[in-house]
C-alpha cells in the first residue's frame, strides 16, 4: 500500500485515464470519482454505458464519463477488474498502450490478467473503493462530500448492503459517513435501482423456473431468465438457496450469475469464483471470477450454455462432499 501510494504521488499532476470495466457498476464508478478527485490531469472512461444504479449515481453528480476512444494519456489507472475480457472493445487498446499502468483491484487474480507495471491486487477488501479509500487516507488526501459519496455507494453495493462486510469495513463507512450531510438513507437509496416491472417480473420468473437440488442439508438452486441473472441469483439465495445459479443465454454471450449463503465461506472454505466459475467460464470459451460468495462466467460459445450450467451444479456438489462429507 504504501509503495503504491508513493508512486500514485508521483504521477498525480501527470495526463491520465482512470478506466473502468465494461458494464460499470457502482463500484467501479464510485472509486474511479475518488480517485480522480486525487489525480488533478484526469478523467474516467469506459468501453460502454455503465449499468443502471451507476447511471443513477451519475446523475445525482452531474457527471458523465467518456465511452470508446482512444486512451490518449500518460498514465493509465484500470480499476475494478484485473482482466481483459471485462475491458471490452478497449481491451485490444490497452494490450498496445505504451505508457505506465496502474491495475487497483480486489478481485482474485485473473488467470488473463492484465498486465501493469504497478499491481494493487487484494481481495481482502470487499470493494475497490474501500481499497482506494485506504490509498486516499495514506496519501493524507482530504475527501471531500462527493468523493465520500461516491465511495459510500461503492462500499455498500459490493458488500452486499452489508452483508459480507468486517470490522474494517463499518469503520470506514463511519469515517466516510462524517464527511457528508446527507443521512443514510438517501445514500442507500442511490444504491437501489429504480422501480424496474422488467426486473420485478425477471426475479419471478428465475422463481417458477427454479431446479433444487438437496445435498444433506444444502440446497442448490439453478434458473434460467431472459436478464438481470445477477439478481436472480441474489433472490434466489434470499427465499432459501444455499447456492445459485442463474442463467442468461442471449444473442450475443452466454452469462451465469452465482451466489452462496455468505456463512458458508468460513464454514465449508468454498470459493465459487476460484473453484467454480473460473472453470464454467473456460467451457464458454469466455472467463469466469469475483468473489468467494458472488462471482460469474461468460463466454461466446453459446451452445456450451447448458452444459455450462450443469457444470455449476456438479462442481458444487463435489466441493460440498468433499468439504462437508461428515454432514451428508
Amino acid at each position: 500500500m504504501k509503495a503504491i501510494s508513493a508512486l500514485l504521488n508521483s504521477v498525480k499532476g501527470e495526463k491520465a485515464l482512470i478506466l473502468v470495466h465494461s458494464l460499470a457498476d457502482l463500484d467501479a464508478l464510485g472509486s474511479a470519482f475518488a480517485l480522480q478527485s486525487f489525480l488533478r490531469n484526469s478523467s474516467i472512461i469506459a468501453s460502454d454505458m455503465p449499468t443502471a444504479k451507476a447511471r443513477k449515481l451519475l446523475k445525482f453528480l452531474n457527471s458523465e464519463i467518456s465511452v470508446g476512444g482512444k486512451l490518449n494519456c500518460d498514465v493509465l489507472f484500470i480499476l475494478d477488474t484485473n482482466s481483459y475480457d471485462m475491458l471490452g472493445e478497449l481491451a485490444d487498446t490497452v494490450k498496445k498502450f505504451k505508457g505506465k499502468i496502474f491495475l487497483l483491484d480486489h478481485h482474485s487474480i485473473h488467470p488473463d490478467s492484465i498486465r501493469a507495471d504497478h499491481l494493487l491486487v487484494d481481495n481482502r477488501y470487499l470493494s475497490t473503493s474501500e481499497l482506494v479509500y485506504e490509498l486516499l487516507k495514506e496519501l493524507k488526501f482530504e475527501i471531500s462530500e462527493r468523493e465520500a459519496v461516491c465511495l459510500l455507494c461503492g462500499i455498500i453495493d459490493d458488500s452486499a448492503n452489508f452483508k459480507n462486510a468486517n470490522r474494517k469495513t463499518f469503520e470506514n463507512i463511519a469515517k466516510l459517513l462524517g464527511k457528508t450531510h446527507l443521512e443514510y438513507p438517501l445514500i442507500l437509496r442511490l444504491t437501489e435501482p429504480d422501480d424496474d416491472i422488467s426486473q420485478r417480473i425477471a426475479l419471478l420468473t428465475a422463481c417458477k423456473r427454479a431446479e433444487v437440488e438437496r445435498l444433506g442439508n444444502y440446497l442448490i438452486a439453478k434458473s434460467i431468465v431472459g436478464s438481470f441473472e445477477s439478481k436472480a441469483a441474489e433472490a434466489l439465495i434470499t427465499i432459501g438457496a444455499d447456492f445459485a445459479f442463474v442463467g442468461c443465454n442471449s444473442k450475443d454471450e452466454a452469462r451465469i450469475s452465482a451466489r452462496m449463503r455468505g456463512r458458508l465461506e468460513k464454514e465449508l472454505g468454498i470459493n465459487l469464483a476460484t473453484q467454480v466459475m473460473e472453470k464454467v467460464g473456460r467451457t464458454l470459451k469466455g472467463s469466469g471470477g469475483g468473489h468467494a460468495c458472488a462471482a460469474g462466467a461468460d463466454g461466446h460459445n453459446r451452445d456450451a450454455f447448458e452444459e455450462a450450467m450443469n457444470e455449476c451444479i456438479t462442481l458444487t456438489k463435489e466441493l460440498l462432499e468433499r468439504k462437508a462429507n461428515a454432514k451428508i
